[in-house]
């Protein structure tokens, strides 16, 4: 068989190709595949690719006109849908850069023809990702049928967020060409290789690769990779996930291509999901699909037609963003690590001495990649502490260390003793100068790709050699090390394209001997966001906690596609739908027998007093015992949930929580959540109830859409600031100081920036208690800090979302068996409002389906599946064929 690199070169385009276009011979099953699906996708290109639909589940279609587009809803769009629809569909015609962040009055300001930067905020319950989903979709529907239309990238934080925004898709009424992609920790169907991969420890991907390489030679490799040469996987594909009007999510994936569906030869969901990614019309994905260049500059085979080069990119849950982009351009590696590298690609000749690399031999190859190591760990061997750490303690000592549980401290070990880039310091590019990453090629692209194409090469020299244990684990070190160094190369090229933007420090740590440890941090996350936003079509960012939006459009100033094509339109906030039945909020500045009515603040020394957290326990019982459904209760870290487990354990209150509601507490690893989750679900809605102790910035804030029964409740313990002796919190206020001090006003101050990663923490977590328009439930914000007229207050209900400030109210000097009762008064007022909305109110109505919508628009021309369902027919009872126009609008098939 022909090399996979092959397929694809002459074609690499980043619009979809056209039916005219040819592809090369078939020399793989993924390119079996390819060819197959896309030759199926061409015959049914009548269909088109969005089907608007009469969705069967919500009841008929609503029609708003905008401009030069008709967007299909399922039911009447509410006014802050309407705002962010319009901002959408500017942004996608324009070719602008969004950022969601509604109006008052759910009024959007008009600047001419020319969309600049909008920072706008739509919160939770107003329906902003069907609003998105609708307007970006009518948009390509047009575009298409002018000629070509981008490919909609629609990110989200989370794996399960995508079975959420598939779910909202198959409300509205658009049925497009979808892909949904993930990780192969979340789509590897074979067991056999997630096993192979922990007993070599190695990762999965690099199991997975070297299992579809023995697959293709013929030898023993994932039998699921050689199903997909069979062309009867590639019609069973296309009927179930390939074609227009298909809405499937990762579980109809699986069943798919390896469950009780697949009729003929199983097939691999993951490779399956990223060749279906390369012609969809809208790809749901995790965000570091496009934030992670390591993966979105992915060039692996099935990759081929995968870009975000001209692309509509949407990123819900943006609120991430700032931070997910620090991360992606940032690095830590220890001199013990750059040596490690270099004695192991000195291997590389010796291991495989025939390997060869178009003019150079294997040992030229290896003595190039292991320049940058080599020369890295002599700069840290060189490079002793100076004993100077140059981070600064944070000025507001007195605010900051009375407003977060310290749970440990940062010894000054390792803290960097030597730093670039920050004030008193040298410039960042003066590392740059003296550790002569400047010039001799060591950042090039050309050895980033040499790294690459070494891993290809030697993934397939292990397949015509004689399989070893201890072989197979020096090539997987090899590998490993391999994959490091291009992260590496990457990271240090965007540091010296940008030194500005970087901070640089070298530590050392006693632990088990001196050892050198480089960090190269990213300040501005601009940087980061330029690698995708400049070749993207437009960006929109989503989220319910932007604001203040000023210091979002600071933060990404580093980035040129942000500066030409975006300017801020002024702060915005939308009404929210929540009425007062729907909402008890209130703070809580003491609670009985926390101190003997002291102010609660959960400082780090209150952590340590058992007293103090045996009483903040019985106040939370207090409180869910009033409350019906689920409960989630956030703390600050999880080392303070550690405490209060050990405390509530010691003191009995965990048994009688227990016997009050379900209790689940979020765990550390992924692994666990799938199962507490189902516990979790289960609890809140046999009608004892479920408390679930989870974590600000956790895995429970986000990403589960926790709707009606399941959270009737959220109860916020403390504020989480960041962790305040961590090195990268420190350099970052420094950096933000120095960065207001040189007259960027724009820029928050340290301490603002500090403050504002709580805040958003604690308004994403109270997010999760309204999740639609006829929800109900209740906040309570366990800490006097909250507070305006109690001792220790600091009113920082201030930088609450709006939405939730018009409902708070403080409930000082009261017995918590009051607020119990006040609570209880609360939900049997709630659920009688909404039994009556239910049976009244027009909302009611859309649960009847109804064609009346779709008559209005087709007349009594129906639309009918001919015998193949490759084709469809329209047929005119008495009437000649249709527009082709009219045939995007189609009765969903599944109802």
């Amino acid at each position: 068989m022909a090399d996979f690199n092959q397929f694809g070169k002459e074609d690499r385009l980043s619009e979809r190709p056209r039916p005219t276009q040819t592809y090369p011979g078939r020399p793989g099953p993924v390119l079996v595949l390819c060819v197959e699906i896309r030759e199926l996708w061409w015959e049914a290109l009548q269909v088109a690719f969005l089907v608007a639909s009469t969705a069967r589940s919500v009841g008929g279609v609503e029609d708003l006109k905008m401009e030069r587009d008709t967007l299909y809803f399922p039911f009447p769009p509410m006014p802050p849908q309407q705002a962010v629809a319009s901002y959408a569909l500017k942004a996608c015609e324009r070719r602008g850069i969004v950022a969601r962040f509604l109006g008052e009055a759910g009024e959007v300001p008009s600047h001419g023809n020319v969309l600049r930067f909008a920072l706008l905020e739509s919160p939770t319950g107003t329906g902003k990702s069907l609003a998105l989903l609708c307007a970006s979709l009518a948009w390509q529907r047009r575009m298409a049928l002018g000629g070509a239309a981008p490919q909609i990238v629609y990110g989200v934080r989370t794996h399960a967020q995508i079975k959420q925004m598939v779910g909202e898709l198959r409300k509205c009424g658009y049925r497009p060409r979808m892909a949904v992609l993930g990780s192969r920790e979340h789509l590897c169907g074979n067991d056999e290789v997630k096993i192979q991969a922990r007993q070599q420890q190695v990762s999965l991907n690099l199991a997975c690769r070297r299992a579809a390489r023995a697959a293709r030679a013929g030898n023993e490799g994932c039998r699921l990779y050689t199903g997909l040469a069979q062309s009867s996987y590639a019609e069973r594909v296309y009927e179930c996930c390939g074609q227009a009007g298909r809405v499937w999510d990762v579980e109809d994936l699986f069943s798919c291509t390896t469950g009780r569906s697949a009729t003929g030869s199983p097939g691999c969901p993951y490779y399956t999901a990223h060749l279906l990614a390369g012609d969809a019309d809208l790809v749901f994905c995790p965000h570091n699909y496009i934030l992670d260049p390591s993966v979105s500059q992915c060039r692996s085979h099935h990759r081929e037609r995968w870009s975000l080069k001209d692309r509509v990119i949407i990123i819900d849950e943006a609120h991430n963003l700032e931070s997910c982009c620090r991360e992606a351009g940032s690095l830590e590696i220890t001199g013990q690590t750059l040596h490690l590298m270099t004695r192991t690609i000195r291997q590389m000749p010796l291991r495989h001495p025939g390997l060869r690399f178009d003019r150079k031999s294997c040992a030229q190859v290896a003595a190039e990649l292991e320049r940058l190591p080599l020369h890295l760990a002599a700069f840290l061997s060189d490079a002793g502490p100076s004993g100077q750490t140059g981070l600064r303690p944070p000025r507001s000592e007195k605010s900051n260390s009375s407003s977060r549980p310290k749970t440990h401290s940062a010894s000054s070990s390792e803290l960097p003793q030597r730093l670039w880039g920050l004030p008193q310091c040298k410039e960042t590019r003066c590392f740059l100068q003296q550790c002569g990453l400047c010039s001799s090629g060591l950042l090039s692209k050309n050895l980033e790709d040499l790294a690459l194409d070494a891993v290809d090469r030697l993934l397939k020299a292990q397949l015509s050699e004689q399989p070893s244990p201890s072989a197979d684990a020096d090539d997987a070190e090899l590998l490993n090390v391999l994959e490091k160094l291009r992260e590496l190369i990457f990271k240090l090229r965007l540091a010296s394209q940008h030194p500005d933007s970087y901070v640089v420090g070298i530590s050392s740590s006693s632990h088990g001997g001196v050892e050198q440890r480089l960090s190269v941090w990213l300040m501005s996350p601009g940087v980061l966001f330029e690698t995708f936003a400049s070749l993207a079509h437009a960006v929109i960012l989503a989220s319910g906690t932007l604001a203040p939006l000023s210091a979002l459009q600071a933060e990404l100033s580093e980035s040129k596609a942000m500066a030409e094509r975006a300017l801020l339109e002024g702060p915005l906030e939308a009404r929210h739908v929540v009425s007062p039945w729907q909402l008890f909020a209130a703070v809580l500045p003491a609670l009985d027998g926390a101190g003997k009515s002291e102010p609660l603040v959960s400082t780090y020394g209150a952590w340590q007093s058992e007293e103090f957290v045996q009483a903040l326990g019985a106040g939370v019982l207090e409180l869910v015992s009033k409350i019906p459904g689920g409960v989630l209760c956030f703390l600050p870290s999880y080392q303070t949930l550690e405490l209060a487990m050990l405390f509530w354990q010691r003191g009995g209150l965990y048994r009688r929580l227990e016997e009050v509601k379900t209790l689940v507490v979020e765990p550390r690893t992924t692994s666990e959540l799938p199962e507490l989750s189902r516990r979790f679900l289960a609890g809140a809605t046999d009608g004892r109830g479920a408390l679930c102790l989870a974590v600000y910035r956790g895995k429970m804030s986000e990403g589960m859409d926790f709707a009606d029964d399941l959270c009737r409740a959220v109860i916020c313990i403390g504020v989480p600031y960041p962790q305040m002796n961590d090195p990268v919190v420190q350099a970052k206020r420094q950096w933000n100081d120095s960065k207001r001090r040189r007259g960027t006003s724009a820029w928050l101050s340290g301490d603002e920036w500090y403050e504002l990663q709580a805040h958003r923490a604690v308004n994403q977590a109270v997010g999760r208690v309204l999740r639609h328009s006829q929800d109900y439930g209740a906040v309570l914000l366990l800490d006097a800090r909250w507070g305006t007229g109690v001792p220790k207050a600091r009113n920082l209900q201030r930088r609450l979302s709006h939405w939730i400030q018009r409902h708070l109210v403080e409930w000082r000097c009261t017995p918590s068996s009051d607020l119990g009762r006040r609570l209880q008064q609360h939900f049997a007022a709630a659920v009688g409002v909404r039994h009556g909305q239910e049976n009244l109110s027009p909302v009611a109505t859309r649960i009847e389906p109804s064609a009346a919508p779709l008559k209005r628009r087709l007349g009594s021309a129906p639309l009918v599946l001919g015998p193949s369902t490759r084709s469809v027919r329209r047929e005119v009872l008495g009437a000649p064929c249709g527009s082709i126009e009219n045939t995007w609008l189609l009765p969903c098939a599944e109802g």
